[in-house]
């Protein structure tokens, strides 16, 4: 694996303790049985909030699960290489509301009908975002498909068996569509299309295989393990692929290591790398990733350039400010 580039970062402290501070309100209401209900301004809509639902407590706070993403996400639209953002999985839009005003176009789908009409509000007035209410399935799946949906998360939501569901689950019918059905009037090879759907990825990845293939999109995928990871990359023809890791969190993504725990908190030169995984070979990658790129070979030098030259020009990335990253 290479270094392609290290974005330091300042005021880790502040993140990760405003995160665990969310998380443990969350699971102490959770066993008290306490229930709060808010109200937040967010694109000038009056939008209701559960405080027992990890995701609408992170909407309310306008707080980052995935931040080492955003930089990239900006880069490659900065750089002019993608001009529209298709969101699989789009939760509640968090990434959306950061990356409105980057891009053109942005496609946010969505089945969860504990977060649509929420998504729906909140992106009502904006021409450059349309919304989908419906799960991507892969090719010759019905048109309705089941949801299960943890009661404290909605972003763990999934259509099928994840080792990140809850025992406490709702579930519900919903719409499926296919990836050919969304982007049939998107010119996909300037579209960065981020697939983050709770192990279902690799379905629609299968079926979407041709597709991509012939429009040379950049695709983003979440992967819980190097296995799926790997699985998933042999999809995909004459590809490069990358990703991005904060330099203090341990292989399977979590912050566990007493080392790295300690450099965190003392925040001594704390940073974002992007890496390219030569080969293809994921053997001796992490074991969980947010999102891996996945670069045509002949867009390498563009997308690495576009990294290189987001890290140039913010020179450092201020964690408590991250919502506002422009």
């Amino acid at each position: 694996m290479n270094i392609i580039c290290t974005l330091p970062i300042s005021n880790l402290n502040s993140y990760l303790f405003q995160r665990a501070k969310l998380n443990l309100s969350v699971s102490v209401d959770k066993k008290i049985g306490k229930r709060t209900i808010v109200h937040k301004d967010i694109l000038g809509h009056q939008i209701q909030l559960d405080f027992t639902d990890l995701d609408q407590r992170y909407l309310y706070e306008e707080h980052i699960r995935e931040p080492e993403n955003i930089f990239t996400y900006i880069a490659l639209t900065k750089a002019g290489i993608c001009h529209s953002f298709i969101d699989i999985g789009a939760n509640y839009g968090h990434e959306a509301l950061i990356l409105l005003h980057q891009y053109k176009n942005l496609i946010l789908i969505e089945p969860n009908p504990k977060i649509c009409p929420t998504l729906d509000l909140m992106f009502k007035n904006e021409k450059s975002v349309e919304i989908i209410n419906a799960a991507v399935v892969g090719e010759g799946s019905p048109n309705e498909i089941m949801l299960k949906v943890p009661i404290d998360s909605s972003a763990l939501a999934s259509i099928v068996e994840s080792p990140l569901m809850r025992e406490e689950v709702e579930t519900f019918r919903c719409k499926a569509v296919t990836l050919k059905d969304i982007v049939k009037n998107i010119t996909l090879d300037e579209s960065y299309i981020k697939i983050d759907v709770e192990g279902a990825e690799y379905l629609i990845l299968e079926s979407s295989k041709d597709i991509v293939m012939q429009s040379r999109a950049i695709v983003g995928f979440e992967a819980l393990s190097r296995e799926m990871a790997q699985k998933c990359a042999n999809l995909f023809e004459n590809y490069a692929f990358y990703y991005a890791r904060f330099d203090f969190i341990d292989d399977n993504g979590s912050l566990k290591n007493p080392l790295k725990l300690l450099k965190s908190i003392l925040g001594w030169k704390n940073s974002i790398s992007v890496y390219r995984i030569d080969g293809s070979d994921f053997s001796k990658a992490p074991n969980n990733f947010s999102q891996v790129y996945c670069v045509p070979n002949e867009k390498q030098r563009i997308f690495e350039n576009a990294v290189k030259a987001e890290k140039a020009r913010i020179k450092i990335l201020d964690m408590r400010h991250i919502a506002n990253y422009e």
